[in-house]
């Protein structure tokens, strides 16, 4: 009498009860019946990336797509070979590129233990290649970030330059902020920014900053964006990408520096200027500082940008460390590139004005724009 067949065990799939209640609860109400591989790896994967920016959501349904075809088995099959074998496929990328693929793997595994999917996590095991660290050589110098944004002539764009190094904002918290996100605090503003995971954070801005925001909202609505693009909606993440491209070059900086630069910046000047390490960590809502400080409760009354001005606003550092001449009311000047001669009718001050305001006439008609001082001269003679 022949032995009968190994009868496989029934697999368990997860069936998601949805709720308002964080990842980590809604885990806990998952209940386990009988199912197919794919539809359960499915769920539990949907389960795992719950929460998550849709950038990073792509992402790691890339990763363990690619895992799971090389590997030919449903995800409570995988072995240690299985990833070996997918990790020695990725051999062609970079070792950053190849640290977030495996270490995406070894957190899906990881959930899937926690959650009772797993027996076992076997992505424990496998070994994430070293990184270089290179932040240091993305984190800006202070006044080469004061240059790029005090060199930026357009006043859109040089208070979203300032906005996204006063509150470290990440490129799409840029696109997607809107006025109803703004309020006025006392003497300062204060934004409120949906961020990873659509966790909120509130950011408390210095007056000056604020300032500058208000007076480029002029009559927008509530809805509408705060960085309008030429059509009238939200700037979409390549426009921003090219605004900050274009002041870093114009300010001289490498062409390496993008709206991230900014967010680097942010943490490391805070800190220099004695911001608290948990009020950083709440201010840019970076998970990671977590890893190497300690933080304790956050004021509501405080975030790291009011740290990066000190005592003084921003447009005051502009003043002492970049203005090329010191123009007074009624100065005579002219664009460095060329252009008419203009009349001085305002200048920076320490109340939120970062620019030189000028008047000149064209066919009888008076114009009036403002500029950043190092874009100005004094008008040559006979002009």
């Amino acid at each position: 009498m022949h032995p009968s067949p190994a009868r496989r065990s029934p697999r368990r799939r997860f069936i998601l009860h949805w709720t308002d209640t964080p990842l980590a609860e809604r885990a806990v109400a998952l209940r386990a019946t009988d199912g197919g591989d794919a539809e359960a790896d499915e769920t539990l994967i949907r389960l795992w990336i719950d929460g998550r920016s849709a950038h990073t959501r792509r992402a790691y349904l890339a990763d363990i797509q690619s895992l799971l075809a090389t590997a030919g088995k449903p995800v409570a099959e995988l072995t240690l070979s299985d990833l070996e074998a997918w990790a020695d496929s990725l051999a062609q990328l970079a070792p950053a590129s190849r640290a977030r693929k495996i270490g995406a793997i070894r957190s899906l595994l990881s959930f899937g233990e926690r959650t009772g999917y797993l027996a076992s996590n076997v992505g424990a095991r496998l070994r994430i290649p070293p990184v270089k660290n290179v932040l240091a050589d993305r984190i800006l110098d202070r006044n080469d970030v004061l240059r790029l944004i005090a060199l930026e002539p357009d006043p859109r764009n040089h208070a979203l330059l300032r906005l996204g190094y006063i509150a470290a904002l990440r490129i799409s918290e840029i696109c997607s902020l809107r006025w109803r996100d703004t309020q006025a605090r006392a003497a300062n503003g204060q934004i409120t920014i949906s961020s990873k995971a659509a966790k909120l954070r509130d950011i408390v801005l210095p007056g000056s900053m604020w300032r500058e925001l208000l007076v480029l909202r002029g009559e927008a609505a509530d809805d509408d964006p705060v960085f309008r693009s030429a059509k009238g909606g939200a700037l979409d993440p390549s426009q921003v990408h090219r605004i900050v491209k274009r002041a870093a070059a114009r300010a001289g900086l490498p062409s390496a520096v993008s709206a991230h630069y900014l967010r680097h910046a942010h943490v490391s000047h805070a800190l220099d200027r004695g911001a608290p390490a948990h009020l950083v960590q709440a201010t840019v809502g970076h998970s990671c500082l977590r890893v190497t400080l300690r933080y304790g409760q956050t004021k509501p009354s405080e975030s790291s940008a009011t740290y990066l001005s000190g005592s003084e606003p921003l447009i005051q550092c502009l003043r002492e460390d970049f203005m090329a001449n010191e123009f007074k009311i009624g100065d005579l000047v002219q664009l460095k590139s060329g252009g008419p001669v203009m009349t001085v009718t305002d200048v920076p001050d320490n109340l939120g004005n970062a620019f030189v305001w000028c008047k000149w006439s064209v066919n009888d008609k008076t114009e009036s724009d403002s500029f950043p001082p190092l874009a100005l001269k004094i008008a040559d003679a006979g002009g």
